[in-house]
């Protein structure tokens, strides 16, 4: 991350995580699925790490608790909210 910098380190880790979500989307067995979703969790723990480091030097010391907290509560919603969207999109 010292070295790209926190924004391309984000981009690139996101980049992969949409390739190996739309590979899924295409896969036909059980390993290669095993094998994308893998790819797609490190891709998104190599993701959150930088995302900490914006968000710590973007705000006060005494500020940055509430703007980690509000980072991590926005994928926790996002996955509720999908876990209700895509059932509702599915028959579509």
């Amino acid at each position: 991350v010292d070295r790209i910098g926190a924004r391309m380190s984000i981009f690139a880790a996101l980049l992969v995580i949409g390739i190996s979500m739309v590979l899924i989307s295409r896969a036909d067995n059980y390993p290669t699925v095993l094998a994308l979703f893998t790819i797609t969790g490190l891709a998104s723990g190599y993701a959150t790490i930088p995302t900490m480091m914006l968000v710590g030097g973007w705000f006060p010391r005494n500020l940055r608790g509430r703007a980690t907290g509000f980072v991590v509560v926005g994928n926790g919603f996002g996955l509720i909210l999908t876990g209700k969207l895509i059932p509702m999109l599915t028959p579509h």
